[in-house]
């Protein structure tokens, strides 16, 4: 998730998002969550993300804006 206000404050609520929302995900039955760690290097590409999709070799990608 990414801070879009200028404010340097917000990256902490932006990384604490962030955080919660793959934790939820990673509870959904049948849901396979792969870890933060593991999409970080993801997060300023502009790949498209049907390439970035293949990469870590899973199927569907949620991404948000």
């Amino acid at each position: 998730m990414d801070n879009i206000r200028s404010d340097s404050r917000d990256e902490y609520y932006a990384e604490g998002m962030t955080k919660e929302l793959i934790s939820s995900a990673s509870r959904i039955k049948g849901l396979g969550v792969i870890a933060r760690t593991s999409v970080i290097r993801y997060w300023a590409t502009t790949k498209p993300i049907v390439e970035i999709a293949r990469e870590p070799n899973v199927g569907p990608v949620l991404e948000g804006v």
